[in-house]
């Protein structure tokens, strides 16, 4: 049965469980699907922009900063610290296609869980910011991170909003390609703040384009989107997703202010 479920936290943040010791430090890599303009920079962080081009990819290599005797303090840090505490070391370009074919399929194999971000996010930080949400969740080796051409700049909102707008058919075509390559109920969809709000339009888009599409599980992070809005398109949606969950915090204001009307 399908359905919607609201979880309403009355923090933004937990706090990790602190490690024995922290003398791996952490280094991972985060395939990605970007519409950033390519630049000439020397940092690999800053090697994609803000400005929207076609669909690139890769892999971001993030490792953590050696903190010595900082270490501990770091590792028990919120994750809005401890994302500080990561740099990009490198990115590894590739084409697309490669990308979306580079998971093996099998009945034992996850299928991968494609992640939107939100507003105020730079390519940098975005990298960052993904490489610490699949450690968290412990999704490594399945996580696909989508970096549409935010400005990364708090002041930028608006054109952030119209950048979003502009990546939501490519947020869908990417879902239907994943859903096509690894088969019906097994893709994950996640999105974050404004990213979440991409999310459900790319949904919306799916579910017009190709309603055969069966998505397991669908999760929004604090979503940035009008309730009346999100309660009219989730008729559309909800038929193309198993499990559509919704997170946000007590202070959170476009969906916790109204009262759900719609089942778990």
């Amino acid at each position: 049965m399908r359905g919607v479920c609201m979880v309403i936290a009355t923090t933004m943040l937990a706090m990790p469980e602190p490690s024995s010791a922290q003398a791996d430090l952490y280094a991972g890599e985060v395939p990605f699907l970007t519409l950033r303009n390519l630049t000439e920079a020397d940092e690999p962080g800053e090697l994609f922009g803000d400005e929207r081009s076609a669909m690139s990819a890769g892999r971001c290599h993030v490792r953590e900063l050696d903190l010595q005797g900082l270490s501990s303090l770091a590792d028990a840090a919120p994750s809005f610290i401890r994302e500080e505490f990561l740099s990009v070391e490198n990115i590894e370009l590739s084409d697309p296609a490669d990308i979306l074919g580079s998971w093996p399929r099998g009945a034992d194999t996850p299928a991968p869980a494609l992640y939107v971000h939100g507003y105020y996010i730079g390519f940098e930080k975005g990298c960052r910011r993904a490489a610490l949400l699949q450690q968290n969740a412990n999704i490594e080796g399945r996580f696909l991170w989508f970096s549409w051409p935010s400005d990364g700049s708090l002041a930028y909102y608006t054109h952030d909003e119209a950048d979003l707008y502009w990546s939501v058919p490519d947020i869908a075509d990417a879902i239907i390609e994943l859903e096509a390559r690894f088969g019906g109920g097994v893709i994950d969809v996640v999105g974050h703040s404004l990213g979440a709000r991409g999310v459900v339009l790319a949904l919306y888009d799916v579910a017009s384009r190709a309603p055969e599409t069966r998505i397991d599980e669908v999760v929004l992070l604090a979503p940035d989107m009008d309730f009346g809005i999100f309660e009219r398109m989730l008729p559309r949606i909800r038929p193309i997703a198993d499990n559509i969950t919704v997170y946000v915090n007590a202070g959170d204001r476009p969906l916790v202010s109204y009262p759900p009307k719609f089942g778990h």
